[in-house]
């Protein structure tokens, strides 16, 4: 219709709408066609607002790409167009989400200080908007950070804050990520049944909705629980399903994440050669596409790899890691599976 009426700004914000969309299900080429032909449509009638905007989307999507100095450019250039604008309404809205993305990027760098300043700037503008689903997406974000700093508690109370906010929104993407999360945080705590039932329905959320990505995280969560509980015939269909998505996502930190939990797994199994191939191809990817573990991330991952620790010596070690590392820039994951 945008289209038939010559209505610019009706057509950028449907390109926008569908972009963010495919982003959502994972289709990133198309998404950033969507988003690509969304600015120019802003930017030709001078909507500083839709094109700070728009600038913020696209970086969203090279950040689930992995790439990370990508995103960090657009929230850049989304940030600085956000200030540019005169009214101080739109400059405030298209500020607040400059900065939420940019915080987002920080975080996933391990930069957890300035994850906090950026979201909390942004949370006070959501606030004075009243704008319940920014502060609940906000609420998350900063939940996470208390996860990874192992804030077990203050993790516990801004998910469940957010959680209500997104019920009451509406938002079941956002709930299946927040629940992800929160069954992230009670498999810390040692509470696994909890954990479980939320990921069940959390999985059953992103299978709905086609969320690609989202599901492979819910994936890889539940089969940590699995790997915690020892029960390894149920964390290696959740771990073979998360790895087959993530590598047609081709998602770095994803693929990072699953390769972990196989190792983790083979530590439990006493294949300790194979869990520190995979200990250090994920190590090396991390690295590569600068992605570090969080502190309590890291906590967790050497805690399940006490006994490989144990029971290798440690040339024995830094060979293996060094083997796996070796199939990080040819991304050879078959040939990782392949070694004995």
């Amino acid at each position: 219709l945008a289209d038939v009426g010559a209505a610019t700004r009706a057509r950028a914000l449907s390109q926008e709408a569908l972009g963010i969309l495919e982003r959502k299900r994972g289709e990133y080429a198309k998404a950033f066609e969507r988003l690509a032909l969304s600015m120019s449509d802003f930017a030709s009638i001078g909507d500083l607002e839709g094109v700070s905007r728009v600038e913020a989307a696209t970086g969203d999507v090279y950040r689930l790409q992995g790439r990370l100095a990508d995103a960090a450019s657009h929230f850049e250039d989304s940030l600085r167009l956000a200030e540019s604008i005169v009214d101080p309404v739109t400059r405030n809205v298209a500020t607040a989400n400059a900065l939420k993305g940019a915080g987002t990027v920080a975080s996933i760098q391990g930069n957890y200080e300035l994850a906090r300043a950026s979201w909390m700037r942004s949370m006070e503008i959501r606030r004075q908007m009243d704008d319940a689903a920014g502060v609940a997406a906000l609420l998350t974000n900063l939940a996470l950070v208390s996860w990874f700093v192992n804030d077990l508690d203050g993790a516990l109370r801004l998910n469940d804050e957010s959680l209500l906010l997104w019920r009451e929104v509406g938002d079941r993407w956002a709930i299946g990520q927040l629940l992800n999360n929160q069954a992230g945080v009670h498999g810390d705590l040692g509470n696994f049944a909890q954990a479980r039932s939320l990921l069940q329905e959390s999985l059953v959320i992103r299978r709905q909705l086609g969320d690609r990505a989202g599901l492979a995280l819910s994936l890889t969560t539940l089969a940590e629980i699995h790997v915690n509980e020892a029960d390894f015939d149920a964390a290696i269909p959740a771990l073979e399903e998360s790895l087959e998505i993530n590598r047609a996502l081709d998602y770095g930190a994803g693929i990072a994440y699953v390769v972990e939990g196989f190792s983790a797994m083979n530590a439990g199994l006493g294949t300790f050669s194979q869990a520190m191939r995979f200990a250090g191809f994920a190590a090396a990817l991390r690295k590569s596409i600068g992605a570090p573990l969080a502190p309590a991330e890291r906590a967790r991952l050497d805690r399940l790899l006490i006994p490989v620790f144990a029971g290798l010596d440690d040339e024995t070690i830094n060979a293996l890691s060094e083997q796996g590392a070796a199939l990080v820039p040819s991304m050879d994951i078959d040939a990782l599976f392949a070694s004995d």
